[in-house]
């Protein structure tokens, strides 16, 4: 028995990757999971310390695009948004670091 896409009578095609929602081609939104920067973080220092040749293939590979309804579509968007401002905030704050530190050391060396 083919399942019911929970937005229209249309047969499910595949399921929404957070709520678990079948969902037919029309209402499945395709988006790329957000992914918390601790967790970047500690994947990219764990591959270069074990496996640093696939460090390219993590960084600059693609991820797969999964199936969203339209509810997690937009939490999901709302969550890489503020994962993507964490990053930002923590690249901003460590050249400001670094740019203190250069200063400080031509200023009294």
């Amino acid at each position: 028995m083919a399942e019911i896409c929970a937005y229209c009578a249309g047969d499910a095609v595949e399921h929404c990757s957070s709520c678990g929602k079948p969902l037919c081609s029309d209402h499945t939104r395709k988006a790329l999971p957000y992914l918390r920067l601790g967790d970047l973080l500690l994947t990219i220092l764990r591959t270069l310390f074990l496996n640093p040749r696939r460090l390219p293939d993590l960084l600059f590979g693609e991820e797969e695009e999964k199936p969203f309804c339209q509810e997690c579509y937009e939490e999901n968007s709302r969550l890489r948004v503020l994962e993507q401002r964490k990053f930002f905030y923590l690249a901003l704050g460590l050249a400001l670091l670094c740019g203190l530190a250069i200063y400080l050391l031509v200023r009294f060396l």
